[in-house]
């Protein structure tokens, strides 16, 4: 467990260049919401801050529908801004993250292999010197 959780310590600045590249995506995504739906759906879409709560409920898929129905009967080509925005997102953002975590964690697993095959070499060395 304690290789475990230091694995996922060492994870954390890369995890958060990796946060960083999100939220750098969800601006950009809730600039454009706010300047092309801001004035058809301005509960959701009104300025930058409520743009960017709303693209947080989509990227979690918490009924994300109901927030594209309001907006689909003015501009029916909004599909293809929110199922971008969930696949760059959720798809590839989310995917880096566990990537990286999985790197760190074989990487890991890696070394302690060498490390026990060392120990294990000293250990037969020490019974082959007895002999």
């Amino acid at each position: 467990l304690k290789k475990i959780v230091d694995a996922l310590f060492e994870t954390l600045p890369r995890v958060g260049f990796v946060a960083l590249l999100m939220f750098i995506f969800i601006y950009i995504w809730a600039a454009i919401g706010t300047l092309v739906f801001g004035t058809t759906d301005p509960e959701h879409w009104g300025n930058i801050g409520l743009a960017m709560l709303t693209l947080a409920q989509v990227a979690t898929y918490d009924d994300w529908a109901a927030v594209m129905k309001d907006i689909i009967e003015v501009f029916p080509w909004v599909w293809i801004y929110f199922i971008s925005f969930i696949l760059l997102n959720a798809v590839i953002m989310l995917n880096m993250v566990i990537g990286i975590i999985v790197d760190v964690m074989s990487r890991d697993a890696r070394e302690n292999l060498f490390d026990n095959i060392d120990a294990n070499d000293h250990v037969m060395n020490k019974e082959n010197e007895g002999l």
